[in-house]
């Protein structure tokens, strides 16, 4: 496919086709210490190693703390961040993940909100399994993940997922683009992103007046993905 797997070249692309949604809010970095609200520190340690990559994780993940807020005090948000986050669990990860930007957010917006119940609600062509591995033994913390072969199945279980939840004062969404019709997924098609959107909306509004934030995870297929988030945005907003 165009472009490599995870790169910069995905936040750029984006970027160019969100121009409605001008001026961006440049995140702030967050710290080592908001790392380790999720992460060991033998892992924070291994990334401390590589200081450009750190230096990126905690932008990211700053971003990520921000959508959190943002959301929390009523204002939708989208964190077009990277690298993802999904893959990362306490003490390990993979696929183009170091830390789970997801976790770290919810977390931090625990202790500063004083939230209790939060959905987290994975959209990516693959299973969020750190951010399930994360929040195992935690009974107030929600994550669903949907799986299917089909376009249709796949859209009728996201509905399902979504209808069933009683409970939330935060919709958190782990946004990844890869199951696309022409990415490593190859089910939806971009208008299936404003439904998503859509939804997902509707869900915040039933459960927890509107508050939500949604986390780019993946998403590799270049020449359509800036339109296929700006497709889900559109919904989402």
């Amino acid at each position: 496919m165009p472009g490599s797997l995870e790169g910069p070249e995905r936040v750029a692309t984006i970027r160019s086709s969100l121009q409605k949604y001008q001026p961006f809010i440049k995140p702030e970095p967050a710290s080592e210490a908001e790392l380790n609200l999720v992460h060991e520190p033998t892992m924070v340690a291994r990334l401390r190693s590589r200081r450009l990559l750190l230096e990126t994780v905690l932008i990211a993940v700053g971003g990520a703390i921000q959508c959190a807020r943002a959301a929390v005090e009523g204002r939708p948000a989208f964190g077009l961040l990277r690298p993802p986050g999904h893959h990362a669990d306490q003490s390990g990860s993979w696929g183009f993940c170091y830390v789970n930007n997801m976790a770290i957010a919810v977390r931090k917006l625990r202790q500063e909100a004083d939230l209790r119940w939060v959905v987290i609600v994975d959209l990516d062509h693959h299973v969020g399994d750190g951010t399930q591995r994360i929040f195992a033994s935690d009974s107030e913390i929600l994550v669903r993940n949907v799986e299917a072969v089909e376009r249709e199945e796949y859209l009728e279980k996201v509905q399902s997922v979504l209808q069933v939840i009683r409970k939330a004062e935060l919709l958190a969404v782990s946004m990844g683009f890869d199951t696309y019709e022409r990415d490593l997924g190859g089910l939806l098609k971009t208008e299936d992103y404003t439904l998503l959107g859509s939804w997902l909306r509707q869900a915040s509004e039933r459960l927890c007046e509107g508050r939500r934030f949604a986390l780019l995870e993946g998403g590799y297929y270049l020449p359509d993905l800036g339109k296929n988030v700006l497709a889900f945005c559109e919904g989402f907003e």
